[in-house]
């Protein structure tokens, strides 16, 4: 962690129970890998971006099309605004 805290180190990889307890400042982005189960989670894995003051963030979710319903209704319930994107060699383009 102090790594990464003093900028040795530029990705933290860590579990939800891990990133519970981290406050880390200016944290950008945060990746989803696997979908929570629970609203709840996602908001808490998400949150890490609005810490202490961020203005800039991003939320990424890397999901399959089953999760893909499960992220649009994070998106209804939580009043969000997603933007669909796919991987096309090497470059992110918008899906639709």
């Amino acid at each position: 962690m102090k790594e990464f805290r003093d900028g040795k180190f530029e990705l933290l990889l860590a579990s939800d129970v891990a990133a519970r307890g981290l406050d880390i400042l200016d944290l950008t982005h945060v990746i989803h890998m696997d979908l929570p189960k629970e609203t709840t989670q996602f908001v808490h894995r998400f949150g890490r971006t609005g810490r202490l003051g961020s203005e800039s963030r991003t939320v990424v979710a890397i999901v399959t099309e089953s999760e893909e319903r499960q992220l649009q209704k994070y998106s209804r319930q939580l009043d969000l605004t997603i933007s669909k994107k796919s991987l096309f060699k090497g470059d992110l383009i918008d899906s639709e």
